[in-house]
């Protein structure tokens, strides 16, 4: 073998070595990196499980209010709170606990908390375990929840009902020995994560180490003794325009003649209540309309546009649940009700009253112009008085040019209609209040019915319509230089032109001085990122 053939092995040979020499280098490397990149990235990880564990007492513990106001079958309000495992105790002033308190000297919650108490829920309650940890990452997340009053008086609430301050911290748990807990370098952002995550330091007590996050919300009560709860209950988007306005008032102190004479003037100045409700809100623009009160919309939705001139505070407010009213048309036997045939002109016009409570129209109910029809009291064949009416129509509600239909004082009639309504101000007299002119629409529930898109109804024109729109199925429009004065629930509504709709606040009492709690939804929500010692990137301690 020659010297050239030797010298080239050994050329071979150390360039080999010198490769895998560079190699082993760039894996050790690329390890390297990735272990700093999984530590990184279980850190945020053990963050955001801290953020879910806080959400879920929340969730505890609005479904612990709600569950007392309306408790299951079977159920009394109490089970609440003692059957969930909720604790009750004494508070001083507005001062809640920075660290879990113990348990064991506390005894159980069977109600609300006062002024003087606050209701908790023991992290040994919420405690869940991370599966499938592999001994690196988080091995449990554990939450803990108070509930108090925080000095919020009654007598702050229009209804006089109590709100709700509700603390939660959770804290993600890592296994004993786990690297999450080391520094393995000195990477800018592992030194970042340690630094916002406060893995070296527990913001709320304990020797555990681990990032904990806390969520503070107060909780407002919805109140709901009736459908009215709130002025409009819509299925859908609300879309205003123009200078129309939503306000309310209350007719069994301020009549309603006077109010809409002077609206402004008698227009309640508690403007922390909820007027608006919308289960999807998704398309809802108020376009800086002035809403006199709150906008409640479900979490499941994009939030309403354009809410600058809504009064509220805050403007909104989430979740909002409402169940969907069912409508059906009346069942009634043969006989039981007078029965007339629609046309192009009223069916009836009596002044005097009618002898039997239940009107029957098949088909459509027309006024015309220079037409009327008259509600009084009517008398049965006993010569027993009738002051409420139900009349039930097959077709269609219309009332057009100078027709009009009126009701006596003291006078309740409720109209079932099968189609679409049409109506305006003018051209429905009522001088009673909302809760005495109600409309129901039936469509498309109704065989009747033959819609074959979604129903209408629309209330234009000057003048004041007083009543109530009971119809989940109709997307509907108040247009013109009138007003709407009384209730709404439907699919769909556009307020558009002058038009004003003024909610009427008794409709929700039902002749009590005292509505009911519906459910409770959040009147503010925020994280809690204070700590005594917890210093920004620069070095400068953070003061919330």
């Amino acid at each position: 073998m020659n010297n050239n053939s030797k010298s080239e092995k050994a050329s071979v040979l150390l360039i080999a070595l010198l490769t895998i020499t560079i190699v082993s280098l760039l894996c050790a490397t690329s390890l390297y990196v990735a272990l700093q990149n999984t530590n990184t990235g279980m850190q945020t990880a053990g963050w955001q499980q801290a953020l879910t564990g806080a959400e879920t007492g929340i969730d505890a513990a609005v479904r612990a209010l709600n569950a007392y106001v309306s408790p299951a079958p079977g159920s009394s309000p109490s089970d609440a709170w003692s059957v969930s495992g909720w604790k009750i105790a004494s508070q001083s002033g507005t001062s809640l606990p920075t660290t879990e308190p113990s348990a064991s000297p506390a005894s159980s919650a069977t109600s609300p908390p006062d002024s003087g108490h606050y209701n908790y829920l023991p992290s040994s309650i919420l405690t869940v375990n991370v599966p499938n940890s592999g001994g690196e990452g988080a091995a449990k997340v554990a939450t803990w929840v108070t509930i108090d009053t925080a000095g919020m008086l009654t007598s702050q609430d229009s209804h006089g009902q109590q709100w709700y301050r509700v603390r939660s911290t959770a804290q993600t748990i890592y296994p004993s020995g786990s690297s999450i807990l080391k520094r393995v370098s000195n990477n800018r952002l592992d030194s970042d994560l340690r630094n916002t995550l406060s893995m070296h330091f527990n913001r709320r007590g304990g020797s555990v180490l681990g990032p904990t996050r806390t969520i503070e919300v107060v909780l407002k009560p919805l109140l709901s003794s009736s459908i009215w709860g709130m002025g409009l209950t819509l299925q859908n988007a609300l879309s205003m325009s123009g200078g129309g306005i939503v306000d309310h008032f209350n007719s069994s102190t301020t009549p309603t003649s006077t109010f809409l004479t002077s609206p402004s003037t008698y227009r309640s100045t508690f403007y922390n209540e909820t007027l608006v409700g919308l289960l999807n809100a998704n398309g809802s623009d108020l376009r800086s309309t002035y809403v006199y009160g709150q906008v409640s919309y479900s979490t499941t939705s994009a939030a309403p546009k354009n809410t600058t001139n809504v009064q509220g505070n805050p403007k909104l407010t989430t979740p909002f649940t409402s169940d969907v009213p069912t409508v059906s048309d009346p069942s009634w036997v043969t006989g039981a009700y007078l029965g007339y045939t629609g046309g192009s002109n009223p069916p009836f016009s009596d002044t005097s009253g009618f002898n039997k409570a239940y009107i029957k129209i098949t088909g459509d109910f027309n006024v015309p112009a220079g037409k009327s029809v008259h509600f009084a009291q009517g008398k049965d064949s006993s010569n027993n008085p009738i002051n409420n009416y139900t009349v039930w129509i097959t077709g269609k509600y219309n009332t057009s040019g100078s027709g009009y239909v009126t009701q006596d004082a003291g006078i309740t009639v409720t109209w079932y209609v099968d189609n679409s309504i049409t109506t305006s101000g003018g051209s429905y007299i009522n001088p009673g209040s909302a809760a005495d002119a109600s409309f129901i629409g039936v469509a498309p529930n109704s065989p009747y019915s033959t819609q074959t898109n979604a129903a209408t109804f629309t209330v234009s024109g000057g003048g004041s319509f007083i009543g109530t729109i009971e119809a989940p199925g109709y997307s509907g429009t108040v247009s013109g230089s009138g007003s709407f004065t009384g209730g709404i629930f439907a699919n769909s509504l556009t307020i558009s032109g002058g038009a004003s709709f003024h909610y009427d606040d008794a409709l929700n009492n039902g002749g009590s001085t005292d509505p009911l709690i519906g459910n409770y939804a959040f009147a503010s929500w925020f994280e809690d990122n204070s700590a005594p010692t917890h210093k920004d990137l620069k070095g400068n301690y953070v003061v919330y």
